[in-house]
């Protein structure tokens, strides 16, 4: 089992969504979030001195991309879940996707499956 970057919350909005099933359902797609984790982890690494960066400032790079990724947006609709009627909880479930997305790319490096 890889590294937990998931809450509690984000894992039953992750499980509600079936997210994992929407990432790899698209291998061009799961493999561009994947590159933007291996860009970002570089980037950010350059602007703080080449220390890795936190888990958050990922899962927010990650969650403000999947608010712009409309195949992203129609997979969760089609849950049909009431949770979807409050704006507000849009941006819980953009973050559970950022933070599942990371999940998997640390386990893909892990076990040397990506890239």
């Amino acid at each position: 089992m890889g590294r937990r970057i998931c809450s509690r919350a984000e894992e039953e909005i992750r499980d509600l969504f079936r997210l994992p099933g929407w990432l790899r359902r698209f291998d061009k797609r799961r493999d561009l979030y994947f590159d933007w984790c291996r860009r970002a982890t570089i980037e950010l690494g350059m602007l703080n001195g080449g220390t890795q960066p936190r888990d958050e400032s990922l899962v927010l790079l990650l969650a403000a991309a999947l608010s712009e990724d409309e195949s992203f947006a129609g997979h969760v609709r089609r849950r049909r879940a009431s949770f979807l009627a409050d704006d507000d909880n849009w941006s819980q479930v953009y973050r559970a996707g950022g933070a599942t997305i990371l999940e998997a790319y640390l386990d893909a490096v892990d076990t040397g499956s990506w890239p």
